[in-house]
């Protein structure tokens, strides 16, 4: 048995020998409790009924602690029953609000019946090591026919062994304009993604190489005009030597903010994606904005924006973390199904304010209530003058956000009044690369 095989069967063993639970709820106190246990339980944190639904359908889960809070739980109760998930009523059959010392004896009863003995290890954490949410499970989620053939995601060769599991990564060449392992000509029925048997490259790694974790990255803002949409148009072209999109997911009456702001029609969009819910109505739906930078926009109406739903995004995402290494989001100023499903995927969170104080307090109260904990996370004090009119200082913005990362942004004279960016130079915002610096960091294996 070869090592890389060895190493795959003590992963799966001990992925048996773990309680997979599944914790929903809308109120961020309910995962600060859950967080705080440190057994052998792999925990999934939840806030919508439909990304509870999907878990249900494609992955085991032994426990689920469902808020009623949730949309429509007897309908999730009956799911569960029928995959043979436990459920637990917070409320009902366990105190509300939860206590730390209750759950934990509940989960390890569980698990000694499960497995007929008993574990002292660390946690290992969900996006480690539970296996399949978008990324070696074989289903696809899409509303593709089920006679519509297509291929499942190839087990892609890791270049680098290091770090976490299960996560696709890239080698990014720092000196290069393209990713190192760039990807051939690839024909309809191939994946996006395919191995590499190219070993030399592995024993060929200097130090301007770095191994980048294929990451969705959201921003998000508790107002508009703050410069999230530049923002998050500027890290896709920061990040262009890797294959990135940028989804625009500001749903309004006329079109894309990002769309204006680079000058492109407001076709293609989404809608076309929801045309044929394929690899070819993805490629349909997105513009090219610059070598390995491309652009998706929202629907131009609210009429067709009522068509869309979270399971189109999921779907969306299934097929583009196929081609794509990063996935951004710009997210709108409103709390709704979609913007929890799509955060409920996030790997990095990007919160933008200016120095107001109505903007940093009713940023706080999103991130207090609806942003995870264990989730990494940026606050960008946007549009500073040099520093001056805050009135809070950063250690405060830190406690108030609990986060480390903290960046400000003063205002670059040469955005002052643009609206048309489509041949604008986002390499001569200096300002920004602090920005570009933190993002960085949390993309690459230490």
């Amino acid at each position: 048995m070869n090592e890389k095989l060895f190493r795959k069967n003590n992963l799966l063993n001990e992925f048996e020998n773990r309680l997979n639970v599944v914790v929903a709820d809308v109120d961020w106190e309910t995962f600060e409790v859950v967080s705080q246990i440190k057994r052998n339980f792999n925990f999934i944190n939840l806030s919508s009924e439909f990304a509870v639904n999907f878990i249900l359908e494609y992955e085991k889960v032994d426990i689920l602690i469902l808020s009623r809070k949730i949309s429509n739980t007897e309908e999730i109760i009956k799911k569960a029953a029928k995959r043979k998930s436990k459920v637990y009523i917070i409320g009902k059959d366990l105190r509300y609000p939860l206590e730390t010392i209750e759950i934990e004896n509940l989960l390890t009863g569980e698990l000694k019946i499960k497995t007929g003995k008993t574990f002292d290890k660390e946690i290992l954490g969900i996006k480690d090591r539970f296996v399949g949410l978008f990324k070696l499970k074989n289903h696809s989620i899409s509303k593709t026919p089920a006679n519509t053939n297509i291929s499942p995601v190839n087990k892609e060769k890791l270049l680098v062994e290091i770090g976490k599991s299960n996560t696709k990564h890239i080698l990014l060449d720092i000196n290069e304009t393209k990713p190192a392992n760039s990807e051939k000509s690839l024909s309809p029925d191939e994946d996006y993604f395919t191995e590499k048997n190219n070993t030399s490259e592995e024993n060929n790694i200097n130090k301007n190489i770095k191994a980048i974790k294929q990451k969705i990255i959201i921003f998000t803002k508790a107002k508009g005009g703050v410069g999230s949409t530049i923002l998050s148009i500027f890290l896709a072209h920061a990040f262009r030597k890797m294959k990135t999109l940028l989804i625009d997911l500001n749903f309004s009456e006329g079109g894309s903010d990002a769309g204006y702001y680079l000058n492109i029609p407001k076709s293609p969009n989404m809608i076309v994606f929801t045309e044929g819910y394929n690899r070819s109505a993805m490629d349909n739906s997105t513009v090219k904005i610059a070598e390995n930078f491309d652009l998706l926009q929202p629907p131009p109406t609210y009429d067709l924006a009522k068509k869309m739903d979270i399971q189109d995004i999921y779907s969306l995402i299934d097929l583009a973390k196929r081609k794509y290494h990063l996935i951004i989001f710009d997210l709108p100023n409103l709390i709704n199904e979609m913007f929890l499903g799509v955060l409920d995927l996030a790997d990095i969170a990007i919160m933008i304010s200016d120095n107001t104080l109505g903007s940093i307090g009713r940023l706080m109260s999103i991130n207090n209530r609806f942003i995870y904990n264990d989730l990494e996370k940026i606050l960008v004090i946007n549009k500073t003058k040099n520093g001056n009119g805050l009135e809070y200082t950063k250690n405060q913005l830190r406690q108030f956000f609990n986060l480390k990362e903290l960046v400000f942004l003063e205002e670059d004279n040469s955005l002052n009044g643009k609206t048309d960016f489509s041949n604008f130079d986002f390499d001569i915002l200096k300002n920004f690369e602090n920005l570009t610096n933190k993002v960085l960091d949390l993309l690459t294996y230490d």
